[in-house]
């Protein structure tokens, strides 16, 4: 009895129907290109910061950051924070990009406050773009005091968070300039609980390569040769 389906005499072809989910909502929370809310917080390590017309992902202008050796090193990272009592809504996807001028070594963490404070591992940036680093707030990688500042809890997503803060760690040469740009915001059914992955420490930061506004959730074939 024959197969109905032909075969390919010199390759296989697999085809894998998908279906892209659309995030509910999304947003450009920061763009710099007007007005902004954020400030360095005084309790973290001294640094200044301004917009700048350099190294925009989004727009023409990005925040500019920069420390020396003059300035404060408290060991408690460089604070950029901002509050989230006027934004009035939910998400759960925190995704920004950031461009890393040197020559210190820096690594990135997200801190939120809602019922508690919340902050999750820190991410080592390469030199120069660091972009779509994508936080996940519901992913079990954030440590609290009800954690006992263990790296094994979300942050409790019942009620909009009240502020969130990155905070850049450095190592090795005492000065260094980087770039913050183009921070979005979302809700995403898919990452409304999720696990932390074997071997991913980092897993609430996904070092993605795709765009997170996604097109409406249409079929997509994807075809692979063998």
């Amino acid at each position: 009895m024959h197969n109905s389906i032909p075969r390919l005499k010199r390759f296989g072809l697999l085809m894998i129907s998908l279906i892209w989910t659309p995030p509910l909502w999304a947003e450009i929370l920061e763009s710099f290109e007007g007005r902004h809310y954020w400030q360095i917080a005084p309790w973290g390590d001294e640094a200044s910061f301004g917009v700048s017309k350099e190294e925009a992902s989004e727009g023409e202008k990005s925040l500019e950051i920069h420390f020396a050796s003059k300035m404060a090193n408290r060991g408690k990272g460089i604070v950029l924070e901002r509050d989230l009592s006027s934004l009035g809504r939910e998400f759960n996807l925190l995704t920004i990009d950031v461009f890393n001028k040197g020559p210190a070594k820096l690594s990135v963490a997200l801190a939120v406050e809602a019922d508690e404070y919340y902050e999750s591992v820190a991410l080592p940036l390469e030199k120069d773009w660091n972009k779509n680093l994508t936080f996940a707030l519901a992913s079990k990688t954030f440590k609290s005091k009800t954690s006992n500042w263990k790296y094994q809890t979300s942050v409790n997503l019942t009620s909009p968070p009240k502020k969130m803060s990155l905070l850049f760690y450095r190592e090795g040469a005492a000065e260094g300039t980087f770039f913050v740009d183009h921070l979005r915001i979302e809700v995403d059914a898919g990452h409304a609980e999720v696990e932390t992955p074997v071997g991913a420490p980092g897993a609430i930061i996904e070092r993605s390569k795709k765009h997170h506004y996604r097109p409406k959730g249409l079929p997509i074939e994807i075809f692979i040769r063998s």
